[in-house]
Parts: structure tokens; C-alpha cells; sequence
């Protein structure tokens, strides 16, 4: 009896060893952990919203190869608008796209504050009016650079949503004074303000 009084003493002073109260603490600690965070994106893919407003659709991509830096391309179609007077007359097709570089302050893919800098050029077509069975169209292109800034945040785990302003300056191939009314507002030359809203995923 007493041989098995001083076993189970001897069991009880064992448990209750440092070391043992030691690797308790530590499964516990594992066990309240979080969860891991989702592993960060390399690449996104968007849609733009603010370009829908002149009747542009606009898509892109950025590759992240490090933590904050990103290189991005965008493509555009301008359509030429409806047939309906208003007070901005004329029409303007063609396509553009833009070359970019961002640095993101986040460590997780497109996320935190960030700033951006491009180079922007594209091909059109100006006509004064809708309403010409043949109307006089000039051909011209346009370049230039824009400057960035915005936020960008997680809507869930691989949906990001990128908001921000900024400033472009851009230049046509062709007298300004041939271009329709229309075309000189969305792409013009000279210096103006820019926004984005871009809505897309991550992986």
C-alpha cells in the first residue's frame, strides 16, 4: 500500500514539473491561436466603374512580384455615345491603355494606401455629329502621364476594392481645334483630374 501511495506521489510531482507545465502552456497557446491569413495575391484582375459614366469599358491587371510593389496594364474601348442631342455635341470611338507601376502600403497583395504612376496612350476617332449620313471623322492619338493615389481594402478573402484621384496630363497628335466637342472632354489634351473605382479578385 505504501508503494503505491509513494508511485502515485512521485507520478503527481512529474506532471507537475516545470517542464511539463511548460509543453501545457504551449499546446494551449496553440490551441487559441488564429487562423492563418489568407496567403497573399500575386495578381489582380479588375473592372473599372467611374469610365462607364463616358460610356468607356474598361479592364486590367497588375502582377505583384514582392510584398508592395505592382505593374499594371489597362486596356480601355471608348464607344461613341447615343444618338440623342445633349449638350456635348459630337462623337469619339477608339482604344487606349495604360502601362502603370503602384507601391501599396499593405503587406498582403493590393491592400493599404497606395500611389501610382502611368503612362497612358490610345488611337480615336472624332466626328463633329451624330446625325451625318458621312461625317467628316479626324484620326488622332493621344499619350500623356497620370499620378495616383487611393486605398485599397479586402471586401472578403480574394475580392479587393480599389478607390483614389489624381491628376493627368496628356497630348494629341492632331490641332485641337478638329476635334469635336465630345472628344476634347474625354480625350483630350491638357491637363485634368482623374478617378478610379476599381472592383476586382485576387489570386
Amino acid at each position: 500500500m505504501v508503494r503505491h501511495v509513494r508511485r502515485l506521489i512521485l507520478a503527481a510531482a512529474l506532471a507537475w514539473s516545470p517542464r511539463a507545465l511548460a509543453d501545457a502552456s504551449e499546446t494551449a497557446a496553440e490551441a487559441t491561436l488564429p487562423p492563418p491569413p489568407p496567403p497573399a495575391g500575386h495578381h489582380f484582375v479588375f473592372g473599372q466603374a467611374v469610365p462607364i459614366l463616358i460610356r468607356r469599358l474598361t479592364v486590367g491587371y497588375e502582377l505583384m512580384p514582392g510584398s508592395h510593389h505592382s505593374f499594371g496594364l489597362t486596356l480601355h474601348g471608348q464607344a461613341p455615345g447615343t444618338y440623342v442631342p445633349t449638350p456635348v455635341k459630337g462623337a469619339v470611338t477608339g482604344f487606349g491603355g495604360e502601362l502603370g507601376y503602384r507601391f501599396y502600403g499593405g503587406k498582403r497583395g493590393p491592400t493599404g494606401p497606395f500611389v501610382g504612376v502611368s503612362f497612358l496612350s490610345g488611337g480615336y476617332a472624332s466626328a463633329p455629329t451624330f446625325f451625318a449620313i458621312r461625317p467628316k471623322t479626324t484620326h488622332y492619338a493621344q499619350y500623356g502621364l497620370a499620378l495616383e493615389i487611393g486605398w485599397a481594402l479586402h471586401l472578403d478573402r480574394n475580392i479587393v476594392l480599389a478607390t483614389g484621384i489624381g491628376v493627368q496630363r496628356t497630348w494629341i497628335s492632331v490641332d485641337r481645334e478638329r476635334l469635336s466637342e465630345l472628344a476634347q472632354m474625354v480625350v483630350g489634351d491638357g491637363v485634368r483630374p482623374r478617378a478610379l473605382i476599381q472592383v476586382g479578385r485576387i489570386f
